[in-house]
């Protein structure tokens, strides 16, 4: 027996102002002709971009999904679906996964398409006798836009205020391309084993200080908030030692406008062989990523100066924000000699280096939660 024959067909069209609402870990909803696109930075930081980059991997729905509570044992969705992009290759393979009281129930591969529709088996064995919250992971990988959304039973939309919200910022490493689906990506480890709210602003190369990414954070809800921040600074060859740390105190002064009091965690770059002490731009060989060659004479950073003035630059502000503390980012991967083996291509941890930074942080996120 197929899913067709074996599930009661959806047949309840949620309201389209409920999906709305429903839609959780996106700075904007865009409503145009009938699409709903989940956007992680909203669209006013396009006047203030230098490129498009970021625009379009704040346009991938990582972190994003809707949630639902009730008793219908399927959903169906219609919805757009544009995959990102790989040099000379094919598009990121790109997923949705349901789960229930955080089980996972189903998940589904999806490919580009316009309208296409998707069917949701919520009624596995393992959902059996869960709480009813239902959550509907989208593609890390993708660019989404829903069109509609029906269901086999009554759905209605979680009072949001009650769910404890983490915002997360970061470069690839965050966004976490790699990872095997929506839901194994670290970020997402970490908030579901820990019942948080995930508003994750991981973007792809694009983890460069910027203001405007600044400001969102501080317009942003958050109860805790972690900043990821020094690789791609030192990927692209952006900074030197002089504009490094100015730019990282403005960033973080531009978040504690809307934050004044919420604790905020930042993080160094967790270890990556070809920079520890070669700095940028970040070159690429048939072996990998790799830097190039220090120069004596030249004031460039590698990542062994980076956490230096990472590290600084938070214990000169602790001194007087008691909510601000600092991680080295090896204490997620980089603090046992096998943890290198971890990373393909010496930068991107693959599915177990993911697996292995979201138990270390899961361990530290939840001593901060619990005022440890």
């Amino acid at each position: 027996m197929n899913d067709a024959e074996r599930i009661e067909a959806p047949s309840i069209e949620l309201p389209r102002s409920d999906l709305i609402r429903a839609i959780r870990g996106a700075a904007e909803v865009v409503d145009e002709a009938g699409v709903l696109t989940p956007l992680r930075l909203p669209q006013w930081v396009r006047a203030q971009q230098f490129d498009t980059i970021i625009e379009t991997m704040a346009s991938a729905s990582a972190g994003v999904r809707i949630v639902l509570e009730g008793s219908a044992s399927a959903v169906e969705l219609e919805l757009d679906i544009e995959r990102l992009s790989r040099d000379d290759q094919e598009p990121w393979p790109a997923s949705i996964v349901a789960t229930v009281g955080g089980v996972v129930v189903d998940t589904r591969t999806v490919d580009d398409a316009i309208g296409a529709r998707v069917m949701l088996d919520l009624a596995s064995d393992a959902a059996r006798g869960l709480d009813g919250r239902l959550e509907i992971w989208l593609p890390h990988t993708a660019r989404v836009g829903l069109r509609r959304l029906w269901s086999n039973g009554p759905l209605s939309v979680p009072n949001q205020k009650a769910d404890r919200r983490w915002l997360h910022h970061g470069s690839s490493i965050s966004h976490s391309l790699e990872a095997d689906g929506p839901v194994t990506r670290w970020t997402a480890q970490v908030a579901r084993g820990q019942n948080l709210s995930l508003i994750d602003m991981g973007f792809a190369g694009e983890a460069m200080l910027d203001p405007f990414v600044a400001r969102v954070i501080a317009a942003s809800d958050a109860d805790v908030i972690t900043l990821k921040l020094g690789i791609n600074i030192v990927n692209a060859g952006g900074m030197i030692p002089r504009t490094f740390g100015p730019a990282l105190h403005g960033f973080l002064d531009i978040i504690r406008e809307g934050h004044p009091h919420t604790p905020v965690i930042v993080i160094s770059p967790i270890i990556c062989p070809p920079h520890e002490h070669n700095p940028g731009p970040t070159l690429v060989g048939s072996s990998g990523f790799y830097g190039r060659s220090p120069d004596p004479d030249e004031d460039a950073l590698d990542l062994v100066r980076v956490r230096e003035i990472i590290a600084d630059v938070v214990r000169t502000r602790a001194a007087s924000d008691g909510h601000l503390s600092y991680l080295d980012g090896r204490e997620l991967l980089g603090v046992d000699p096998g943890d290198a083996a971890l990373l393909p291509d010496l930068l991107h941890p693959d599915q177990a280096g993911m697996n292995l930074m979201a138990a270390r942080f899961s361990v530290i996120l939840g001593e901060l939660l619990r005022g440890g």
